[in-house]
């Protein structure tokens, strides 16, 4: 029957954003003629800020990597998304998955794909949720996966920066320069091409009369780009070498959720509660959210009100709750889950690997 259909997965530690060390060993263990897609998956310090450019430092290195070592076309078959701030434990790294072309075959599954850039009036419109939807379709596409087989869906979606956004008409120009904006036009986009939000709820939704949402998105926003930038991840019939697994938290510190998501997966527990095969799980995912207010199960919390930026702190929480499920530090870990999951809630994702 040939050589499997095939997605490899690995995480790296990176010193620095520039770094492409990781990147290089990746790619000297796969069969690049076999290589469909590749993504690259970075998460590094930094201010995740407008004015931020340790993204575009990033991005510049990988780029360079990764012409220098497949020339234009691997870059073509590579999706880059670069999310910063590594606040907490969380310890700054690269998530790397290759989909391997080959025979047919269950497990984990990869797709891809970049929209058109947008112009600056289009960012958070209906064009914005256009892109997204198309670029969610293709990217499923790529992957085979029917709607109901994809788990997450890891969307960068473009915001504008006060000095474009401050162009625009007075109307638009805040909701398109609003980094918590772009995140939830991208997960209600999404959610509309998975069959989850109604295309008609969208504009109520933005508007914070609706509390429609995605349950499988994974949205970050930046000034690095005006294009969509959507790869999903889901699993081909049952079974597999690796898949992936996916849960929604009631809020930031659901541990009972993260728990029967990892058991549901295969992973087992010892008697004091200790995830006994971690090693089992190459890459996890967290989106971390928070009420409106801070409040967490009904008590006041300081996330809202505290001069530090909510996402930032949400980052810093997260980082210690997932650390102490999984037990490392390796886990992509990103703040601000506007229209991706319920209000207060948060969204977990693991990659497992197969027993034996």
């Amino acid at each position: 029957m040939g050589t499997p259909y095939e997605t490899r997965v690995a995480w790296y530690p990176t010193t620095s954003p520039g770094d492409t060390a990781p990147l290089e060993a990746f790619l000297d263990d796969l069969p690049l003629p076999r290589l469909r897609r590749l993504l690259v998956l970075g998460k590094t310090e930094g201010t995740a800020s407008a004015n931020d450019f340790g993204r575009d430092f990033a991005l510049a290195a990988l780029g360079q990597s990764l012409a220098a070592r497949g020339g234009g076309d691997l870059v073509a078959r590579a999706t880059v998304i670069m999310s910063m701030g590594t606040e907490g434990i969380a310890t700054p790294g690269l998530t790397l998955l290759a989909a391997l072309d080959g025979a047919p075959a269950p497990g984990l599954a990869l797709g891809a794909a970049r929209s058109a850039p947008l112009q600056p009036d289009q960012v958070t419109g209906p064009d914005h949720v256009e892109a997204v939807i198309a670029a969610t379709e293709a990217a499923r596409a790529e992957a085979g996966l029917h709607p109901d087989e994809v788990v997450l869906v890891l969307v960068k979606s473009p915001v504008l920066t006060p000095e474009r956004a401050a162009l625009l008409p007075r109307a638009t120009r805040q909701r398109a320069a609003s980094t918590a904006a772009s995140r939830a036009v991208a997960a209600l986009a999404v959610g509309v091409a998975l069959g989850e939000v109604p295309p008609e709820r969208i504009e109520a939704a933005l508007a914070g009369d609706d509390d429609a949402h995605a349950r499988r998105c994974m949205a970050s926003s930046g000034t690095e780009t005006l294009a969509v930038e959507v790869a999903v991840l889901g699993n081909r019939g049952t079974g597999g070498v690796r898949t992936i697994h996916g849960a929604v938290l009631g809020d930031l510190i659901d541990r009972r959720a993260v728990v029967q998501c990892l058991r549901q997966a295969g992973l087992a527990f010892d008697a004091d509660g200790v995830l006994v095969d971690a090693a089992r799980v190459p890459a996890a995912f967290f989106k971390a959210g928070s009420t409106t207010d801070g409040r967490m199960r009904g008590l006041r919390t300081t996330v809202a009100s505290s001069e530090v930026a909510p996402d930032k702190q949400l980052r810093a929480a997260a980082s210690g709750f997932v650390a102490g499920l999984l037990g490392h530090t390796r886990t992509f870990i990103s703040g601000g889950a506007e229209g991706q999951v319920p209000p207060g809630g948060s969204l977990f994702a693991c990659i497992v690997e197969a027993d034996g």
